[in-house]
């Protein structure tokens, strides 16, 4: 999955690394706070499409690489999982409720 336009915090993104699909995106907005550059996907400058080819390339020859990268994603995502986020926000509000009483 590529990435050049400008997402602050892609859902594609997710949605790519929950189904096990290497992510290529510019390093712009959120996207750094979910891609872990070489560990969970590849950060580029915006508009350096050779750097983009380059790791393209990389998955393309090197399957156990793509493999690694992709179940490293897998296994990041999962903390934006929405039972996961539903439980942080349902924690938050009952801490501040609790404060105002």
């Amino acid at each position: 999955m590529l990435s050049i336009f400008g997402e602050s915090f892609g859902i594609v993104i997710l949605e790519a690394m929950a189904s096990k699909t290497p992510v290529i995106a510019t390093d712009q907005g959120e996207v750094s706070e979910v891609i872990k550059h070489g560990e969970t996907g590849f950060l580029v400058k915006d508009g350096n499409e050779l750097e983009m080819a380059k790791y393209i390339l990389e998955l393309l020859e090197d399957r156990e690489y793509w493999r690694r990268i992709s179940d490293n994603a897998f296994y990041e995502v999962k903390k934006y999982d929405w039972k996961v986020i539903g439980s942080k926000i349902e924690e938050l509000y009952l801490t501040l409720i609790s404060r105002d009483m």
